[in-house]
């Protein structure tokens, strides 16, 4: 079953409200708070009456006080549904998943496989995906320093910490210095995770993980090391998608991590604007071609020519 009451917004706001009654008691100001955050915008007019009122008998009013207490012992924990359990299985045979868990929390994921989703099938085998449009030089996501520093990127992240790290650029020179990371971002063309990141002196970068030799964590980040790059280091395309073959929810999931702007001009017309890294421009042609006559580049110039460029160099190779 895909849907039941108890994974709706009213259930999971409710518990949420308890949660936090049960830690140290709330108010009727906070429950407020709460159901406006995580419910709809009506909810706010039913869900704190319902609770206060006791015409839901879960929260206990202090005696002359505006604080409530839970009547639950432990904190609430949603049950996971059948299909979520067999997809956490699934992901969990992908060895990329297993680069945003330390070692500790993946003995504990692999020990609650054991003894919970031990007759529960997977919702997928990784092995069942053949990728026909990917380079082969992807990173080893088995490597044991690459794992290592993947770990230490996350950790930089999780507590805004700068990064010392030595790695080799594309022309094979070794960089060295400090550097703080903002995102990890992983490539489906190139099969590869890199960093984005930036010097002390505000320089972005972007570094394939797999180059980095060296990485260490090192001192908090100061407020003005942590600004994020300008928006000089992105760019726009607009597009025109012509929605044929079930186009608009292809470009919509092959898109899916890019700033975007999409327009309907009619039933079949659509003018699409996104935004992107520089640094990516190239890999952002090649999804843009991988659509052929179903998605045409209407501006800017510049990226107009580099689709020209690429057809032509497509066709010299070709022999046309």
């Amino acid at each position: 079953m895909l849907f039941h009451e108890i994974y709706g917004t009213y259930f999971r706001t409710v518990a949420s409200i308890l949660n936090e009654a049960g830690k140290k008691g709330i108010t009727g100001q906070d429950i407020r708070l709460i159901v406006a955050r995580e419910a709809f915008a009506e909810s706010v007019t039913v869900i704190p009456d319902k609770l206060e009122d006791d015409s839901w008998p879960l929260l206990v009013r202090e005696e002359n006080a505006d604080i409530f207490t839970s009547l639950l012992q432990n904190q609430f924990q949603r049950p996971l549904t059948l299909i979520e359990k067999q997809w956490l299985k699934a992901i969990l045979s992908d060895s990329r998943f297993r680069l945003f868990l330390y070692k500790n929390d993946e003995k504990v994921w692999a020990e609650s496989l054991r003894s919970s989703f031990t007759d529960i099938p997977a919702l997928f085998d990784v092995n069942d995906f053949i990728y026909y449009d990917r380079y082969t030089d992807g990173d080893d996501y088995e490597d044991l320093d690459y794992t290592e520093n993947f770990h230490k990127i996350l950790k930089a992240l999780d507590e805004k910490r700068m990064l010392f790290i030595k790695y080799t650029g594309a022309r094979g020179k070794e960089h060295e210095g400090l550097y703080y990371p903002f995102r990890i971002e992983y490539s489906s063309k190139d099969d590869k995770f890199r960093m984005l990141c930036r010097s002390r002196i505000g320089k972005p970068y972007t570094i394939n993980i797999s180059r980095i030799n060296f990485c260490e964590v090192k001192r908090e980040a100061k407020p003005e090391e942590r600004e994020m790059p300008s928006s000089d280091d992105t760019a726009v395309v607009e597009l025109l998608l012509i929605d044929e073959r079930n186009a608009l929810e292809r470009a919509m999931l092959a898109f899916s991590d890019l700033q975007k702007e999409t327009e309907k001009i009619d039933d079949r017309n659509y003018n699409i604007k996104l935004t992107y890294y520089k640094d990516d421009e190239t890999e952002i042609l090649i999804r843009v071609l991988s659509f052929g006559p179903l998605l045409r580049v209407t501006g800017p110039i510049h990226f107009i020519d580099l689709i020209k460029k690429r057809i032509e160099k497509q066709e010299n190779l070709c022999g046309l």
